[in-house]
């Protein structure tokens, strides 16, 4: 009896894709992830558009209150996807 219930719980896992599955769990956490930040870029980009800064000092200012506010909020994220985020914003803030 213990071989037939472990035989059908080794096939219900021979059956499921879990490259599939955790590719789609990693998509979700990345959707929510970027959907939090990118209403912080917006907002913080538009918010230093304003100001009397050069161009370059503007970027460097947004991404630093990007940066701290995320850090506050306790969200991990790497630099490298809060330049993109913003570089983005800021065509979105230029193109609207």
């Amino acid at each position: 009896m213990f071989k037939s219930i472990w035989s059908a719980i080794t096939g219900v896992f021979k059956k499921i894709n879990f490259k599939d599955v955790l590719k789609r769990i990693f998509q979700s956490a990345l959707v929510v992830l970027l959907d939090s930040v990118w209403d912080i870029a917006l907002k913080v980009v538009q918010e230093v558009d304003s100001s009397d800064l050069t161009n370059s000092e503007k970027r460097q200012e947004a991404f630093n209150k990007i940066k701290e506010i995320v850090v506050a909020e306790g969200i991990e994220i790497k630099d490298s996807l809060i330049g993109l985020l913003l570089e983005i914003a800021v065509t979105f803030i230029k193109n609207s």
